[in-house]
């Protein structure tokens, strides 16, 4: 049970390293290595002038001096040793040019340094027994666990920008990390492992799971504060119930032309298919329908896009709480343009579609526009696609944009509409069981197709109607009035 404790704690710090890291790690012969590295760390800060006092490092690294006997015992020539003291030097080689992060680290590593046993009572033997290899075991595996957190902070998008709020909300887990080290070194130089050890596994899990409640409460109060502060109310959930209903009347197979369009000036990233973009690690993509905002104000999208990338990275909430909601900051637009391109770089790629911009006040186009786009130009993650008639207000505005141009793509356009009839028939005949002629469904698809004109929306109507039809009589007489245009369809 003691070797799988540390091969789990293992196995979680793998994950966060790189295939170079992993063999780095485990050529990492001995804790002299690590000494080595944090003296060029030191050379390069001084030439810098920048020193950060490393010897705080030196109660951790002679901790892990005295355990490497031990554990050594206790892994019995398993790979798991170097991952005691290895992932210590890649961790500075990374925080070391951001002060702040650095500085916590270091302060990090010298608490649990000062934490772990001394083992003076042993000399140069220790116990051979299951209760000693246990607490041994589970000391070890809260030392990876440290490198395993300090990892997960330095290495997602944007962290120098996050690692302040980051760290803030990572506080109650490492208190629990430091009380349960302080714990267990207690037994081990004590000498009590027979009368507590069957104590230990008990307050371990009782440290962690109070640390993690504290983690989520402190999460909760952080976002409703957030959710406060950005003004957020029904327009959220009704944003999302929007979209899922727009989703739902997604046709498969349409659309797939768009990522093969060859237009000069289209960016590539947009031309990849789109399963493509979902698949990718760390990637926000936000549709943005304007029949989903009742007024449709800058500030207003830029909540949203804030809010949307909260809900994907919820780490973001602390970060925003710090900046703004502590600060006492008003979400006005400029203190959103600040702050939102800042949110962006934790995430890898960004794509967002803003739709329907043409059903806003033509009087707030070049404001809406000016502010979204100024987006993309400022992070170079980011790619913004307007959906929108072609109207003078907005076209004044994107003029110097890549465009696509739909009324250019009649044939497209043609095959999608055909798709969408194609399956929507198909529903409306299983639903009667096969009892809808062929020939009269052929008729419907042929009159949908001839008065289409490019308008999905008309389609969709239309195939409403059709579809609410409870006879083929009724069918027969639907093809026979269908209406020509929007305003017929809605009446």
């Amino acid at each position: 049970m003691s070797l799988a404790i540390i091969e789990k704690a293992c196995e979680r710090l793998r994950k966060q390293l790189s295939s170079d890291e992993r063999v780095t790690v485990q050529n990492s012969a001995n804790i002299d290595d690590v000494r080595r590295a944090i003296s060029q760390i030191e050379n390069h800060l001084a030439a810098r002038q920048s020193l950060r006092n490393l010897d705080r490092l030196t109660p951790f690294l002679d901790a892990i001096d005295r355990l490497t006997k031990p554990i050594d015992i206790l892994c019995n020539g398993t790979p798991f040793m170097p991952f005691a003291w290895a992932p210590l030097k890649l961790i500075l080689l990374t925080a070391q040019h951001h002060v702040h992060a650095f500085d916590k680290l270091l302060s990090a590593y010298g608490s649990i340094g000062l934490a772990l046993p001394r083992l003076a009572r042993y000399g140069e033997t220790f116990p051979d027994n299951h209760q000693f290899q246990q607490l041994l075991a589970y000391l070890y595996g809260d030392i990876i666990e440290f490198h395993t957190q300090a990892f997960r902070l330095i290495r997602k998008p944007g962290w120098k920008t996050f690692f302040s709020s980051g760290w803030g909300r990572f506080e109650h887990k490492f208190d629990a990390l430091l009380q349960s080290i302080t714990q267990t070194s207690e037994l081990i130089d004590k000498e009590t492992i027979s009368l507590e050890i069957s104590l230990a596994h008990e307050w371990r899990q009782k440290s962690s799971e109070h640390a993690a409640k504290q983690e989520k409460r402190m999460e909760f109060e952080q976002r409703e504060a957030v959710l406060r502060w950005l003004e957020v109310g029904d327009s959220k959930s009704y944003q999302e119930d929007k979209l899922e209903l727009l989703r739902s009347h997604c046709c498969e197979g349409t659309s797939q032309w768009l990522t093969k369009t060859r237009d000069p000036g289209m960016a590539s990233d947009w031309q990849r298919p789109f399963s493509d973009l979902a698949s990718r690690k760390a990637r926000f993509r936000k549709i943005c329908s304007m029949l989903a905002i009742s007024y449709a104000l800058a500030a207003q999208i830029l909540r949203s896009l804030c809010i949307q990338m909260v809900d994907l990275a919820p780490e973001l909430t602390s970060f925003i709480y710090d900046e703004c909601v502590m600060s006492r900051s008003n979400p006005s637009v400029s203190c959103l343009k600040a702050i939102v391109p800042k949110l962006m770089t934790a995430f890898q790629d960004i794509r967002i579609i803003i739709d329907g911009i043409d059903e806003v006040s033509s009087s707030q186009h070049r404001e809406i526009i000016q502010t979204l786009a100024s987006l993309g130009d400022i992070q170079m993650n980011c790619k913004i696609l307007f959906a929108s008639q072609n109207i003078p207000t907005i076209f004044s505005s994107l003029k110097s944009k890549p465009q696509l141009k739909l009324g250019e793509k009649a044939l497209s356009i043609e095959k999608d509409i055909d798709l969408i009839v194609t399956a929507s028939l198909q529903e409306l005949s299983d639903r009667h069981s096969g009892g809808i002629p062929e020939s009269i469904l052929a008729r419907i698809k042929k009159s949908i197709q001839a008065r289409a004109e490019g308008m999905f929306l008309w389609v969709y109507l239309i195939l409403e109607i059709v579809k609410g039809e409870g006879s083929v009589d009724d069918l027969q007489t639907s093809i026979e009035s269908l209406p020509e245009d929007l305003a017929g369809a809605y009446d």
